[in-house]
Formats: structure tokens, C-alpha cells, sequence
């Protein structure tokens, strides 16, 4: 029998409280994760995320205080578009993560994220293609426009 394995998962609009955060390892061909409006969710452990992921996508999906940016972001060498939306507890990002583990990425978004407080600095960024980081009122070490504008580097 020859099961086919998805490429994309969108998880949307539920009342999921957990993840088991080694599920999406046993995707090795995934390459879209989306996990939006899930606000009941929350982080117990690090997620682990297959080194095939090329858009991960995390928009208003629970409390994020025990997940560690550094285990679930460190493995994503393939990763080009990053989207961050409505995150809570997130603090840090460890700036070395940019230019080591994630060299592919072209595309980084992270929007209203409260708890923000450093993504390693605007020379941590410098290498991405498109940032744009917008009310993150906590993180001063990067320019946040007023409005809807990209950053281009």
C-alpha cells in the first residue's frame, strides 16, 4: 500500500488545548505548517518541525511561554517565509539563529507579539530579503513602522 504523506497542514479555528509536539516530525516531506486561531493553546514543550519546512505560519495559537524559539526554529534549514501574528510569551529569539540555522529565509513577519523583547538585533535581520515588524511594543531594538509598510534589506 503506498500512503501518501501531505506537504501542507493547516490547523484553523479550534479548540485544540495541546499538540503533541514530536507530531510533526513524522512528516518528512512537510513544507507548509499553518496554525492559526487556536487561542486555547498551549505550549507545554519545544515543537520539534522537520528540516523540510519551507512556511511556518503561527497566527494568534495560544500561550507560548514554555516553548523555546531555539529548539523549534534551530532545525529549519529550509525555511524561507516565517510569520509570527498574536504570539504570547514569546520573549526572545536568539539573534545567532538567523544567520546560522535559518540562512534560507527570505520572508520574516512578526506582528503583535506583546512579550517580544529581542530578536538579536537589526544585524541579526540584516541578511533577510523582506522583515516587517510591527507592535511589538516591548522590542526596541528594532524601528517598528506606524503603518503598513515593509522593510526590504
Amino acid at each position: 500500500m503506498n500512503v501518501s504523506l501531505p506537504s501542507s497542514i493547516t490547523i484553523r479555528s479550534c479548540d485544540l488545548l495541546y499538540l503533541p509536539p514530536k507530531r510533526f516530525e513524522s512528516f518528512p516531506f512537510l513544507k507548509n505548517l499553518k496554525i492559526v486561531w487556536c487561542p486555547r493553546l498551549y505550549w507545554q514543550s519545544p515543537m520539534v518541525l522537520p528540516p523540510s519546512l519551507q512556511t511556518l505560519i503561527l497566527s494568534n495559537c495560544g500561550d507560548f511561554s514554555a516553548w523555546s524559539p531555539r529548539c523549534c526554529l534551530e532545525n529549519l534549514t529550509s525555511l524561507e517565509s516565517l510569520t509570527m501574528d498574536s504570539c504570547q510569551g514569546i520573549v526572545s529569539i536568539p539573534g545567532d539563529l538567523w544567520s546560522s540555522n535559518l540562512r534560507s529565509l527570505r520572508k520574516l513577519k512578526i506582528t503583535e507579539c506583546p512579550d517580544l523583547v529581542s530578536i538579536g538585533g537589526p544585524e541579526a535581520i540584516a541578511n533577510i530579503n523582506t522583515v516587517y515588524i510591527r507592535g511589538c511594543p516591548k522590542l526596541m531594538e528594532i524601528e517598528q513602522p506606524r503603518g503598513n509598510m515593509w522593510y526590504i534589506s
